[in-house]
């Protein structure tokens, strides 16, 4: 008897992990696609003093690896929390 319970109690773990798991996983990619989205009409409204103020390379930068950094780490911190 007490085994069929703790078999229940395992399953409805497992399931519920993996459900959450599934919903932090959505939550994070619309995230990270709105703010991908904002960031990309920021800079493309951009008045054209921003560009030729602003280097490039720092453009780019914000686009390859700060946006893969805010990717990365929303993940793990929604799952912390």
């Amino acid at each position: 008897m007490q085994t069929g319970i703790y078999a229940v109690l395992g399953v409805s773990q497992a399931l519920t992990m993996f459900m959450m798991g599934v919903v932090f996983a959505l939550l994070t990619y619309y995230a990270s696609q709105q703010l991908h989205m904002e960031s990309i009409q920021r800079v493309i409204y951009a008045p054209m003093n921003f560009f030729e103020t602003t280097p490039l390379g720092r453009i780019m930068n914000r686009f390859a690896k700060d946006i893969d950094t805010v990717d990365n780490l929303i993940g793990g911190k929604r799952r912390k929390f």
